[in-house]
């Protein structure tokens, strides 16, 4: 017999008798041992929206995805266009024009003048230069990848912390009916003179705190809802969310999680910004080489004159270094260096967090099993004869009270801890890049 049919059995036996009923009570009895049970938590149901789609929403969704793909685009076509010279000049005039005539024939040095330049880069400036641009897209499509995974996290755990709320509302909503029937039983006893009015008050005494304890869960409950719409956006009903718990793969194992993060997209793209900065190196390096460029000049000259022709060279004199090559190369040094130290401080924060998530991870684990098999079994048992020994008249009311709030908190607990496996499953799979 369902909770609800048990529900309505009562409530006809209670409108059948004015006194109390050992009928009644014993309709109680089933219901309230069967009330809260972590097994008759809402399942899934098909149709609504699951972990999968709001993750895949999510993604979609990230405008700093998006803008971390234009950035990689960006530094991809750059380290192209910085690996080709630069676009030769033209040069097109009069030379020599005399200021008094404007005669172009008067003088012998006038001249119409075409020419064409070209600059040469330093040795190695060009590719340095271009793999600097080359190892930060890198470096921002590993970003992208990471970023993705972040996304992924945040909305696993907003979906977490959701199922967690909603599974605990309806936890204490179930034993606030519970105690709204236990009000009514000690309200008939009290009738019949076989309790006191202390135990009607402490009835209306303690679902009044349940419902104060569920108001509170609901808003903690909205909380969490915010933070999922944030990633979903205002458009996807969050209310249709299936409230089943998830499906989440199983992690690695922590002697694997320890080489995967040496491939975590976080610490390779911190890796190819060290790559960057050793190109910035070279690139510093390759201004001590001197630029050049060669002019060549055709000039026509009227009155049957020769016509000219010109060709000038021009070369960089790096004499005064001290203040500038130098500079550049003791700086683009002292990036690199720095870039290196934030490789091995990310790859201990890696280690710290694999270490810390796979600990709270088992000891979850180990904490839910002892559940199973002792605190919960014992708990109800515990309901059980505190139930017995009340209907006996051996105990008091307050005691059947806290057996039934010790057994709501063992399930409450209960559910927390499997949150708290799958939070820390979720943060394990991050670790591993999957």
């Amino acid at each position: 017999m369902s909770n609800r049919l048990y529900k309505l059995q009562y409530n006809r036996v209670v409108a059948e008798g004015r006194g109390f009923s050992w009928v009644a009570f014993f309709v109680l009895t089933v219901w309230l041992l069967s009330a809260v049970t972590t097994h008759a938590l809402a399942e899934s149901i098909p149709g609504l929206l699951t972990l999968q789609d709001a993750e895949r929403i999510a993604i979609n969704n990230d405008p700093l995805i998006a803008r971390t793909k234009a950035v990689e685009e960006s530094f991809r076509d750059k380290a192209i266009a910085a690996n080709r010279w630069p676009d030769p000049k033209l040069t097109l005039g009069i030379a020599n024009l005399s200021m008094e005539t404007y005669d172009f024939e008067d003088e012998a040095m006038t001249q119409m003048i075409v020419g064409i330049s070209q600059r040469f880069p330093g040795w190695g400036e060009l590719k340095a230069k271009s793999g600097r641009l080359s190892e930060l897209a890198g470096a921002t499509a590993a970003e992208l990848q990471d970023r993705e995974l972040r996304t992924r996290l945040a909305v696993r755990k907003a979906w977490l912390d959701m199922h967690y709320q909603y599974q605990a509302e309806q936890l204490v909503k179930q034993s606030t009916e519970v105690f709204d029937q236990l009000k009514e039983i000690t309200r008939l006893q009290y009738r019949a003179g076989r309790g006191s009015q202390r135990d009607v008050i402490n009835a209306q005494l303690e679902k009044s705190l349940l419902r104060d304890r569920q108001t509170m869960i609901h808003t903690q409950w909205l909380t969490a809802k915010a933070q999922l719409t944030k990633w979903l956006g205002a458009s996807n009903r969050v209310e249709e969310l299936n409230t089943g718990f998830p499906d989440l793969p199983p992690p690695p194992s922590n002697q694997q999680l320890r080489g995967l993060v040496e491939q975590h997209p976080w610490l390779r793209a911190a890796q190819n910004r060290v790559t960057a900065a050793e190109k910035g190196v070279d690139y510093a390096k390759a201004q001590t080489w001197p630029e050049w460029s060669i002019n060549l000049q055709y000039g026509q000259r009227g009155a049957e004159r020769a016509d000219l022709g010109s060709a000038i060279i021009n070369v960089d004199l790096p004499l005064f270094t001290g203040n500038r090559q130098d500079r550049e190369i003791s700086a683009s040094q002292a990036e690199l260096n720095a870039t290196q130290r934030t490789v091995d401080d990310q790859r201990r924060q890696l280690r710290e967090q694999v270490d810390v998530q796979w600990s709270v991870y088992d000891q979850a684990g180990q904490r839910l099993s002892l559940y199973e098999s002792n605190v919960l079994p014992e708990a109800k048992q515990n309901t059980e004869t505190s139930l017995s020994a009340y209907q006996a008249g051996v105990i008091e009311f307050g005691i059947l009270v806290r057996a039934r709030l010790t057994e709501l908190n063992s399930e409450l607990q209960y559910l927390k801890l499997k949150i708290d496996k799958a939070k820390a499953q979720v943060e394990l799979l991050y670790l591993s890049g999957s």
